[in-house]
């Protein structure tokens, strides 16, 4: 048993804690990538989770093939527009499909019960001149109970962000600006531009 149970305490240790999550608040950036060649001003911002040193967010998002970009919209039209419907995100001569904030979510979140396996640790043993101390009984449950509970707190910041910044659906009036956080199933560095229909 015991040989089977080092690689995986090993294997537990080396994937590291839960990571926590700072708000990505795209009002809050300084945007410099402008969209070329689109019916309402965008500015948009890659690698927004990297840059607000959500770590364990960015690292997964890589791993599944999303990309979040945090954007900005003035409404340069002079009629209102609807994000989605007739103002939709444009790759070159393609539309870009974001996804809704629960499918983004469910893509990055971290799974909380993997943290169980901290509880592994349980039956850990410190030894102290010949006197063996069992502190797996707190060590394994505690890390377990600890990160778990990290993993939750930070998974539910991040669904809130994704909800409250979500762009589908938003009504802009004219020479409004409003800032939102789209997720598309890409990993490269797509130009994007806003594209208005009548």
């Amino acid at each position: 048993m015991r040989k089977y149970l080092c690689p995986l305490i090993s294997a537990t240790l080396l994937a590291g804690c839960a990571g926590s999550f700072k708000s990505i608040n795209p009002s809050s950036f300084q945007y410099t990538t402008q969209a070329e060649n689109s019916d309402a001003e965008l500015f948009y911002k890659y690698d927004v989770l990297r840059e607000r040193e959500n770590k364990k967010y960015s690292r997964k998002e890589l791993k599944a093939g999303v990309r979040i970009i945090a954007v900005r919209i003035t409404n340069t039209t002079g009629k209102t527009i609807t994000v989605g419907e007739n103002a939709k995100i444009y790759s070159g001569n393609s539309e870009v499909r974001f996804w809704p904030p629960d499918l983004t979510y469910k893509k990055i979140k971290q799974k909380v019960p993997f943290y169980l396996f901290y509880l592994l640790l349980t039956p850990t043993q410190l030894t102290v001149n010949e006197d063996s101390f069992p502190i797996g009984y707190v060590l394994g449950p505690g890390l377990a109970a600890g990160n778990m509970a990290v993993a939750s707190t930070a998974n539910s910041r991040l669904k809130k962000e994704l909800t409250d910044f979500d762009l589908f659906g938003k009504t802009i009036k004219p020479r409004e600006t409003v800032y939102g956080l789209i997720g598309i199933p890409e990993i490269g560095f797509l130009p994007l531009r806003v594209v208005v229909t009548p």
